[in-house]
């Protein structure tokens, strides 16, 4: 074994017997609670997306959709296609989709799932899962008696899965670093999801939002309020860049 040079061992030495500030590459906070959290919100995700498609899916098919419950268009008689389409053109189905998928990429090593383990990426499922729970537990929660089967999975996608996600990004915050500049990358999404949201509305006649039913509410009314919710969770992604580049500081600061 060779010996250490000098300069090796006066700084080992050095750091013994003063105390001297290591700096260590950042971890996350509580990794076991981590890995808890993410078997909790897989489960959490799979179970609900699946007793809510046995719920919605037959609904679609039937015209009644849960319009009841006030989501979607009553009335609307769909082929098995479009009522499989029509599950999957809510932001709360694809986003809680994301989250699932996001913690299966950080229990395998799967390479597809790769753009999930992104820190931006991440980032950007807290902003939408904020969105997504904030409107169910304000706007709709508290107009709409959500019952049985289907005002279970609603719970579990709109209250649990986003305190469940919140929880676990939390811990992970300070692992790697984000730029301002990638708030307007994490808005990407939503963009997206909003024309391919008006454009089979208008294709289709078959709105899954009423507030963005350019045919009831007028194209301008429905524009602007996805204007307003693009702002809006901008709001929220600078929050969470705020919160990510706090943790970060945190996790590089000297440790004695």
């Amino acid at each position: 074994m060779n010996a250490p040079n000098g300069k090796t061992a006066l700084a080992s030495s050095g750091s013994r017997s003063t105390g001297a500030a290591i700096v260590g590459r950042p971890r996350s906070r509580s990794p076991r609670l981590v890995k808890v959290l993410t078997w909790l919100g897989l489960a959490n995700g799979l179970v609900a997306l699946i007793l809510l498609f046995s719920v919605f899916f037959p609904q679609a098919l039937t015209g009644t959709d849960a319009a009841n419950n006030g989501v979607g268009t009553s009335g609307i008689v769909r082929p098995w296609p479009l009522a499989l389409l029509f599950y999957f053109s809510f932001l709360t189905q694809l986003s809680n989709i994301g989250l699932v998928l996001t913690y299966t990429a950080d229990l395998t090593s799967w390479r597809w799932l790769g753009w999930f383990r992104k820190p931006r990426t991440q980032a950007q499922f807290v902003s939408l899962i904020f969105l997504v729970g904030a409107f169910f537990n304000i706007v709709l929660a508290p107009l709409v008696n959500f019952e049985g089967s289907f005002g279970a999975a609603n719970v579990m996608l709109h209250t649990i899965a986003p305190l469940l996600y919140f929880a676990w990004w939390g811990l992970r915050a300070g692992l790697h670093p984000l730029r301002w500049i990638d708030t307007l990358w994490m808005l990407v999404p939503l963009t997206i999801y909003g024309v391919y949201m008006m454009v089979r509305g208008a294709i289709l006649d078959d709105w899954p939002y009423e507030a963005f039913d350019a045919d009831a509410v007028g194209w301008p009314t429905a524009i602007v309020s996805l204007i307003a919710t693009l702002v809006a969770t901008g709001l929220v992604a600078l929050v969470v860049v705020l919160i990510n580049k706090a943790a970060w500081a945190r996790s590089l600061a000297p440790r004695n």
